[in-house]
């Protein structure tokens, strides 16, 4: 029930509930003020100290002009009546004029007030907003430092990677070189299944596999090229396959080309989220070039080794 009052007197008390009781405020002000000044001055129509004066400089310092206004009309009525005997005395009248010119005076005061205060809200409120928006684009060209800076980072961390893929596929012999080269798929593109074939030039282009991923779940034993058109051009132009319809069961396959005919090819049965980005695609791009320098220099090193020992 006590709560009850308080969310009351609440609502009676702030700006909202002011504008509503504030005429309703005024009169009871006005009747407490009757009481207190009949009890100190008593029936005196002119008292030399009239307490609706200071009654009339609240109400307009409250409410504003109107509500000055309105006190000063119930204080000139009073006046009035208690006068009402001598209504032409040019005291009476000074009075009511004094009423009035508080009650204009202090509610046109209230006025500036509040046109000043709202001017500083509307000011303050203008480098709010100025504030919001320096923060929204400080944390643009923050995140735009960081996508940079972090770019920064990952290509020196490629350089890394290249250079560790480099010596991890730097073996002697193709049949090292295929099996490794399954490793450095997985650790370069984050995958779990890749594979390597030799291809048998021939009316199927047969594709034998050579080495796996250690999940070898689907991947194919043996690639027909024939039954895949799309990889067979691929294989044909020496260019990247991507199955960017996500259709089929190897994603992406690029061929190795040895002494001008394709040799191998190394395929990718996963399919990651970022497959379809030119980014993903081009690092395996890097990484097929990489085994294809190391198949290279492998073949070569083959070839040299029965010459060295003839040689020696």
């Amino acid at each position: 029930m006590a709560s009850r009052y308080v969310l009351w007197l609440k609502g009676i008390f702030n700006q909202n509930g002011m504008r509503i009781y504030q005429p309703v405020l005024t009169f009871i002000g006005f009747i407490a003020v009757q009481f207190i000044q009949y009890g100190l001055m008593g029936s005196n129509s002119l008292p030399p100290f009239d307490l609706r004066n200071i009654y009339i400089i609240i109400a307009a310092s409250r409410g504003g002009a109107p509500t000055g206004l309105l006190a000063a009309a119930l204080s000139a009525g009073a006046l009035l009546y208690q006068n009402r005997a001598n209504v032409g005395d040019t005291a009476v009248w000074l009075a009511v004029a004094v009423f009035v010119l508080l009650g204009l005076a202090f509610g046109y005061w209230k006025s500036l007030r509040d046109d000043e205060r709202e001017e500083y809200t509307a000011e303050i409120n203008k480098l709010n907003r100025k504030n919001a928006e320096l923060k929204a684009v400080y944390a643009d060209t923050l995140a735009a430092k960081n996508a940079m800076q972090e770019q920064v980072f990952n290509t020196q961390d490629s350089y890394g990677s290249v250079y560790k893929i480099v010596e991890y596929l730097n073996l002697p012999e193709r049949p090292q070189v295929v099996s490794a080269a399954v490793d450095a798929l997985e650790q370069a593109l984050n995958i779990r299944r890749a594979a390597v074939y030799s291809i048998t030039p021939g009316e199927d282009d047969l594709a034998c596999l050579l080495a796996c991923s250690k999940v070898s779940d689907g991947i194919m034993e043996y690639v027909r090229l024939s039954e895949y058109p799309e990889i067979r051009a691929a294989v044909s132009g020496d260019r990247l396959y991507a199955d960017n319809s996500l259709s089929g069961a190897i994603s992406l396959a690029y061929p190795v080309y040895l002494d001008g005919s394709p040799a191998y090819l190394i395929t990718v049965y996963d399919y990651p989220g970022r497959l379809l980005t030119l980014a993903y695609q081009n690092r395996f791009m890097v990484v097929c070039g990489l085994i294809k320098n190391a198949l290279s220099h492998a073949s070569e090193y083959e070839e040299m080794v029965p010459l060295a020992a003839d040689t020696l």
